[in-house]
């Protein structure tokens, strides 16, 4: 039986969630890091895909992008996961998928989610246990977020500009609440929307 086709708006933001098979790592260094986000800012680039925020963890990803097309979320992701695992395969000489199926998908409420859901994001080290401050953790936008750093492969434009930046890094502090995580997570793993 044919998958169903995934519906995408443009110009609406999607947390997407892509997990190693078997919850196996799928970075083990500085350099595997490195080339995922040089295949994630290239890609998306190409695409037409904003980056909205993102966090690399040791076996998953979290992804909050803005698709300009109707295509462009799924050829971001297919292009950089067949990118990806033909070079983890090769550097540490393994055959097979190295992802668990399709990645998950969620079409986020602009007015009422996007902060909620970028902060989920940004602070997924910090609930697993990896560091203690969001801004610790190097493999996510957190610290660009917070005016820590430059960072070339987001755009923020689109949401944060003057006291707007400075009320999210704010709220990227506090801690979330038990609702909010369980919300995001049920509605990304079974692809429905995060709205009100």
């Amino acid at each position: 039986m044919p998958r169903r086709r995934r519906e995408v708006v443009p110009n609406y933001p999607y947390h997407i969630v892509q997990r190693g098979h078997n919850k196996q790592k799928v970075f083990h260094s500085e350099t595997d890091y490195q080339k995922y986000y040089t295949l994630l800012m290239t890609i998306s680039r190409e695409e037409k895909v904003i980056i909205q925020s993102y966090c690399l963890m040791p076996n998953h990803i979290h992804h909050l992008l803005i698709p300009e097309t109707t295509d462009g979320l799924a050829l971001t992701m297919r292009r950089i996961n067949i990118t990806y695992t033909h070079y983890y395969n090769r550097k540490y000489q393994r055959l097979g998928t190295l992802w668990q199926g399709r990645y998950y998908s969620s079409i986020v409420d602009k007015d009422s989610y996007l902060w909620i859901v970028s902060r989920y994001v940004e602070r997924n080290p910090v609930r697993a246990g990896i560091v203690e401050e969001p801004e610790q953790y190097k493999w996510s936008s957190a610290r660009f977020s917070l005016g820590l750093e430059r960072n070339f492969i987001l755009d923020n434009r689109w949401w944060l500009n003057g006291s707007d930046k400075h009320a999210y890094a704010k709220f990227l502090k506090e801690k979330e609440r038990e609702e909010e995580i369980y919300e995001i997570t049920y509605r990304s793993f079974k692809n429905q929307p995060l709205k009100n």
